[in-house]
């Protein structure tokens, strides 16, 4: 080794010294194909951020020889930025330190969702002070967007697409589904399903038939093909054509796929395991030579229902014949108790490359074990443990997080929250965007942006009524085809087609509101052509004739809304409606989850990856609900079901909860249950097993002791049936500044009262444990002044 590779070096390891030597070598890893298996909580984003960092300012520069023509007053300047950190700012330096540094603009990080591309490249800027405007850190569809808005004309299609999402694309099947009398047989979301995965699998609906056909459904290529010309005639794609169109882009023009080389000279792929068929061959084709680093943990690939393939993952070093592997396996997030389980759950699949997770947080509290009788019984002590630890702990309600398998389990535990006035949010229920006025006014949007949204424009134009009937909307669309035009051109048409004359006001009408919007779009910023467009349509006045608390929930609703189109305008550089829409179509779940919520999360499993709490609780530990009773008909199911434990386990970072109930209510009967085959696997040593719990009166002071069951009601949550008819009969009124004393916390003072659809938030600043959010109905405070 040279001196200057030699003090390279040392710089380079003074430089990055927060991070541990195995993240280290992550880091400066370059030169040939990098696989990092990152296990939960290892520190993965922070490698990556600080890879790309490394990248842009210094290239390859660890592992260069430095045989590079340097004098001697370089090397002692160099060894003076040993000691001086100062020094390290300098053209100089970077002059003496950079070996082959990338461009940001050559750089391609793609990420599984906006929230997480955004972070990226806030902490590379904040870290390194390096703009990185011109970084491409996307997701793989957002990624595609990019690249297909500038050459997917190429395969004959418009640059100015629209985004279908699922709702809209479901819409479509529903109509073709309708129109060729095949409602019988074929239901819109089964056959949704069938086309996403033929698409993933790279299947066009030419294809169809020779790799997909189901003989007890012979009609499927046929709407399968329809599917794709509606889409083509609204100038649309759905989600999974945004990367299926731009492998078929890159595999059929070579020129373009040169060029994309050139442009992205390194490739990271984070959260690999993840990745389905059709991803790793867009990966496969964007990616040259040896210039890329996939990110993962195989021990995580929980979404084989939804395509991705483990194999992508195991097979890397296949695909490449000299890859390194580099294995994240200190934790900084949980106990080692908590991983020791963890591990020994994992341990006993077969498909898996091997890591052990260890930890320097030290061995932790043993992992609490309950088999209660019933669901409800579930239920109520996990509301029980949560306000024990807030007031004993000084936990806030976000600390808390409950998991279950499927979102059914959610009903009992949801009513003994409510029933102990603890905030909770439901992760995964009906999202924002999908609510019907949202749906409504992004569908106007995007027609302002495209006319020949045919799904979107049947959508909005009865919406509010403008007397069009079905019988008018098939007339055009007979014409449509007839004169191989779109539907929106023979509504502007209307005049020339006499089959039209007696709707043409009505449909010229609705032109005119439309082609004035496109006129205002053009000038307007979102925000502003949004405020008017809802007078424009006679939005507004449709919601005036709705019912005072319907009007309300749906006006808070839109300005929710507009408060998005705000924030996109303040902080987004290109700021225009069609970006605008693309964001909102490519958003994710967890991209919506508000950390500063206080409240306790209660989701499913596979919606937990990539996130932590305090204490967790993993609620319905039983065979046949966990693992599930279809993993065993399955080929590697139970595999799957241990990966999906292990990310369960491992998404907390001090307590963890496992509870099973003797018996539990399933479609309407309660079956006997028992614990689940995975609680074998972890070593009774690391488990406290409590056979009866605590009574409980004593468990939840709050709480009177439940009444007999006597109905399937009752069976959901009686005490929050009980308390809620007590609330009932003597409403309380509470006001911002009012004095009360709470069973629990205390005295406080209401410093906030929202109104809800059925039950009022209050938000109240405890003397003892600080500020809390309390459901009214469920508070059970006492008025003091």
């Amino acid at each position: 080794m040279t001196v200057l590779a030699d003090i390279r070096r040392k710089i380079l390891e003074d430089e990055y010294s927060s991070l541990n030597p195995v993240q280290k070598e992550a880091v400066f890893a370059t030169g040939k194909p990098l696989l990092i298996l990152a296990g939960a909580g290892s520190g993965k984003t922070t490698v990556i951020v600080n890879k790309i960092g490394y990248l842009l300012k210094y290239g390859c520069s660890y592992i260069d020889n430095g045989e590079q023509e340097v004098d001697k007053d370089d090397i002692l300047f160099l060894e003076e930025c040993l000691k001086n950190k100062d020094l390290r700012k300098s053209d100089r330096y970077f002059s003496l330190m950079s070996v082959k540094p990338y461009l940001p603009k050559n750089v391609l990080a793609i990420t599984f969702t906006n929230k997480a591309a955004g972070e990226m490249r806030e902490r590379i800027e904040k870290l390194f002070g390096i703009s990185v405007s011109d970084l491409w850190a996307l997701t793989f569809h957002s990624t595609c967007v990019r690249i297909l808005r500038s050459y997917i004309n190429l395969l004959g299609m418009q640059n100015s697409f629209t985004i279908y999402d699922e709702q809209d694309s479901i819409k479509l099947l529903e109509r073709i589904i309708k129109e060729n009398e095949l409602t019988d047989k074929y239901n819109a979301k089964m056959v949704k399903r069938i086309i996403s995965k033929a698409k993933t699998a790279y299947c066009s609906p030419e294809e169809f038939d020779t790799k997909f056909k189901e003989p007890s459904l012979p009609k499927l290529a046929f709407i399968y093909e329809t599917y794709q010309a509606g889409l083509a005639q609204a100038d649309a794609l759905d989600f999974d054509d945004l990367i299926f169109f731009t492998v078929k882009l890159l595999d059929k023009f070579e020129d373009i796929r040169e060029k994309l080389h050139r442009r992205f000279q390194y490739i990271l792929v984070d959260e690999y395991q993840d990745t389905n068929p059709l991803q790793y061959k867009l990966i496969s084709l964007l990616s040259s030579g040896g210039n890329i680093c996939v990110v993962g943990d195989d021990d995580q690939s929980i979404y084989k229902f939804m395509g991705a393939s483990i194999d992508n993952i195991l097979s890397f070093e296949k695909q490449f014949k000299d890859a390194q592997v580099i294995r994240l396996e200190q934790n900084y997030r949980s106990t080692q108790t908590i991983l020791d389980a963890a591990n020994s759950v994992i341990g006993n699949n077969t498909e898996r490359k091997g890591k052990r997770l260890w930890t320097a947080n030290g061995e932790g509290n043993k992992i609490k074990y309950y088999n209660l009788s019933s669901q409800h019984e579930e239920a109520d002590y996990i509301a029980g443990q949560i306000l024990r630890r807030i007031s004993t702990r000084g936990l806030k309600y976000s600390d808390f997080c409950i998991l279950y398998r499927t979102h059914s389990q959610s009903n009992s535990i949801e009513l003994a929250l409510k029933g102990n006035g603890i905030p909770y949010r439901v992760f995964g229920g009906l999202a924002f965007l999908k609510r019907k006025e949202i749906q409504d006014v992004l569908a106007y949007l995007n027609v302002i942006r495209n006319p020949n949204d045919k799904t979107r424009l049947l959508r909005i134009i009865n919406e509010p009524k403008r007397g069009i009937g079905d019988t008018t909307l098939t007339k055009i669309d007979e014409l449509a085809t007839l004169n191989d035009m779109k539907f929106f051109d023979v509504m502007k048409h209307a005049a020339d087609f006499p089959e039209l004359q007696r709707v043409q006001d009505r449909l010229l009408r609705f032109v005119q509101i439309i082609e004035d919007l496109q006129v205002k779009s053009e000038h307007m910023k979102i925000s502003e052509l949004y405020d008017y467009m809802l007078e424009a349509v006679g939005y507004n006045q449709m919601l005036r004739e709705y019912d005072m608390r319907e009007r309300a929930q749906r006006r808070e609703n839109l300005d929710e809304f507009m408060n998005s189109i705000v924030t996109f305008e303040q902080n987004s550089d290109e700021p225009t409606l069609q970006h605008y829409l693309e964001e909102t179509a490519l958003v994710s779940a967890v991209d919506s989850l508000d950390e500063n919520d206080d409240a306790v999360i209660l989701m499913t499993m596979h919606c937990s990856k990539g996130l932590e709490y305090n204490t967790v609780f993993i609620s319905g530990f039983e065979e046949g609900l966990f693992p599930s009773a279809m993993s065993a008909t399955e080929p590697q199911g139970i595999e799957e079901e241990r990966r999906l434990c292990y990310v369960a386990i491992t998404r907390a970072k001090e307590s963890l909860y496992i509870l099973s109930a003797r018996s539990r209510m399933t479609y309407g009967t309660v079956r006997a249950s028992f614990p689940s085959q995975f609680l074998k696997e972890i070593p009774p040593e690391l488990i406290e097993t409590v056979k009866r719990p605590v009574p409980q009166k004593q468990a939840v002071e709050v709480r009177e002791k439940p009444h007999k069951r006597t109905s399937v009601l009752a069976g959901f949550g009686a005490v929050a049936k009980q308390v809620a008819q007590e609330n009932k009969k003597e409403k309380i009124s509470y006001s911002v500044d009012m004095k009360v004393n709470h069973p629990t916390f205390g005295d406080g003072v209401i410093t906030a009262v929202t109104e809800m659809s059925s039950d009022t938030l209050l938000t109240v600043d405890f003397a003892k444990v600080g500020t809390k959010k309390l459901m009214a109905n469920f508070a059970k405070m006492d008025i003091i002044n």
